[in-house]
């Protein structure tokens, strides 16, 4: 009997002050032994061609009909032993090319003794036409969804009849979208099944940098009220006129997958809303004087609303994953800066 068995998972611990967040590659021991058992089951294969050669090569110079025929089994039944052999490493072939696709996770333990029994039950058997057993132990897959990760996307809003348009009040903050990037660091994930594997509710936390950069030689100021405007400077040429904000978020996405051609590998699509906590806004200027390059940074909260919400969708396949967000909240508190309401949209570039 020949048995792989899944080992303790691999991590990678975070710290975050007095946290620890950890990382798992959950299929790490299991694909390096689905790997080491492919491995030698191709080298069966060598073998039992080799012999089938040799027992070729007898034949040619064999004038003895009788051990012809003997020969010409042998054959057959080589054959057979490398063909089931050769269904082994096909078999493994597919499982290692699954296990591949989902490899990380941010996993939080449950303790579910029900669940623990449940993966005990998930064996998975083949067996060749000699009954040599092969047991692969792995986690039954259950619903999980496609929030953690690493997003990076672009900045832009729009005003309150849903356009592109800027308002009157609102011309200073006109953008240079190709330099107005979002990142987010989706920290954690949990996965709330609904109905069965493919349906479920996601939710977690992570934080966000959306950086608004400026096209207008202006600075954000405040007038007397303490409304936002744009402080005209049309002499100054800035290299730089960004402000950037950060946040930590909290989703709730309903999340539906629909296999395609394999029930491990689907496409996903989800939407729902995600809150957001203002932690903080810098604005950042840089310019020449004199051929000098200066650099003004200031913290301040620019009027910005320290909570929002809004929507949220994802769609995504294997290693394509899009996301894009929009704003119910403005940007700026209510009668203290133009009716902005950001929205961006990108891609998920690492997956946890």
């Amino acid at each position: 009997l020949w048995a792989v068995k899944a080992q303790e998972k691999d991590s990678t611990r975070i710290k975050l002050g007095k946290s620890t967040i950890t990382i798992y590659d959950e299929n790490a021991k299991e694909l390096e032994a689905l790997k080491k058992s492919q491995a030698e089951f191709k080298v069966k294969v060598q073998a039992l061609r080799d012999s089938i050669a040799q027992i070729s090569a007898q034949m040619e110079n064999q004038n003895d009909s009788t051990l012809s025929v003997k020969l010409k089994n042998n054959i057959a039944e080589l054959k057979k032993q490398a063909e089931a052999f050769q269904e082994g490493i096909d078999d493994l072939s597919r499982e290692i090319e699954n296990l591949q696709e989902e490899r990380y996770a941010f996993k939080f333990e449950s303790g579910d003794e029900e669940d623990e029994k449940a993966d005990q039950e998930n064996d998975n058997w083949w067996e060749d036409e000699d009954n040599n057993s092969f047991e692969f132990t792995k986690t039954k897959r259950r619903f999980k969804g496609h929030w953690a990760g690493f997003d990076m996307g672009i900045n832009n809003y729009l005003n309150n009849s849903q356009q592109m348009s800027l308002p009157t009040n609102g011309k200073f903050m006109e953008l240079n979208t190709n330099k107005s990037w979002a990142f987010a660091l989706n920290i954690a994930q949990f996965n709330i099944p609904l109905f069965s594997r493919y349906i479920g509710l996601v939710t977690g936390f992570g934080v966000s940098w959306n950086g608004y950069e400026f096209k207008q030689n202006m600075k954000l100021a405040q007038d007397a009220d303490g409304v936002i405007y744009g402080k005209d400077y049309q002499d100054t040429t800035f290299k730089k006129n960004k402000l950037n904000v950060t946040y930590f978020k909290v989703p709730l996405i309903m999340e539906f997958q629909i296999p395609v051609n394999s029930k491990d590998r689907r496409l996903f699509v989800g939407a729902g809303v995600e809150g957001k906590l203002k932690l903080r806004a810098k604005y950042k200027q840089k310019y020449d004087i004199s051929g000098k390059e200066q650099k003004d940074v200031s913290l301040d909260d620019y009027q910005l609303n320290p909570l929002n919400y809004g929507l949220t969708a994802r769609l995504g396949y294997r290693g394509l994953r899009l996301y894009a967000t929009y704003s119910l909240t403005p940007l700026f508190e209510k009668a203290q800066g133009p009716e902005l309401y950001p929205f961006e949209v990108g891609i998920t570039i690492i997956d946890f």
